[in-house]
């Protein structure tokens, strides 16, 4: 089974309050993961550092490879984030949400033409 997302030794702290201490774990790929807790345990901390949005001591690792020396393209290319709270303009559907996903595997041309053509039609 090829591991897709690995982490070791994950830890971050905001001032004194560590937030996550000595997290390992391996994400099969084509596998479902499940992340629970209270609110305020760090599980949305946890899944910001996976995503190379926020900064921790230890090491991740997508398909083998350190999350850190990735390209940020080649990293959007190949994983995302979409937060529960993330602030999205009322204007865009779900269909539009979700499609900007793909915008890491366009060139910059193709870009500028969906965002005319997504602002066009609004």
């Amino acid at each position: 089974m090829t591991t897709a997302l690995q982490a070791r030794n994950l830890r971050i702290s905001f001032g004194t309050q560590d937030v996550l201490k000595g997290i390992d774990l391996d994400i099969h790929a084509g596998r479902s993961v499940t992340i629970v807790g209270p609110n305020g345990a760090g599980k949305s901390t946890l899944l910001k550092v996976l995503a190379g949005l926020l900064k921790a001591q230890g090491e991740v690792f997508l398909f083998g490879k350190p999350l850190s020396n990735l390209h940020p393209r080649l990293r959007a290319q190949q994983l995302s984030w979409l937060g529960q709270n993330e602030i999205a303009s009322d204007d865009l559907s779900v269909w539009d949400v979700v499609m900007l996903g793909r915008l890491p595997h366009q060139n910059w041309l193709d870009i500028a033409m969906q965002i005319y053509k997504l602002l066009k039609w609004h």
